[in-house]
């Protein structure tokens, strides 16, 4: 309990919490590249496992809606799709700006 008191007192529950989203926008980003190498694994692979297709599912549901606004915004660039590096940028700005 006297942690707490002496953590608020100083500011450190501002520090966490700003840490806390730090790392949860890290996170973020981490699996966003996850899922741009599973999409260039299901590309470029004739037979792709079951667990790569499964995971690149489930990130899909994630990132699609947060991607295609963006895809639909930028110019076409000779089918190179750069809507995840604007968010992988957005997701660094943002954790640079809260620290």
């Amino acid at each position: 309990m006297n942690s707490l008191l002496v953590l608020a007192q100083s500011g450190g529950v501002g520090n966490a919490t700003t840490n806390l989203i730090a790392n949860i926008l890290s996170i973020a980003a981490l699996l966003l590249l996850v899922y741009v190498l599973l999409d260039l694994a299901r590309n470029f692979m004739r037979d792709v496992p079951q667990p790569i297709v499964q995971a690149h599912e489930v990130l899909g549901r994630v990132w699609e809606p947060v991607l295609r606004p963006l895809r639909n915004a930028l110019p076409q660039m000779g089918g190179l799709d750069f809507s995840p590096l604007i968010v992988l940028l957005l997701l660094q700005f943002i954790a640079t700006a809260i620290r």
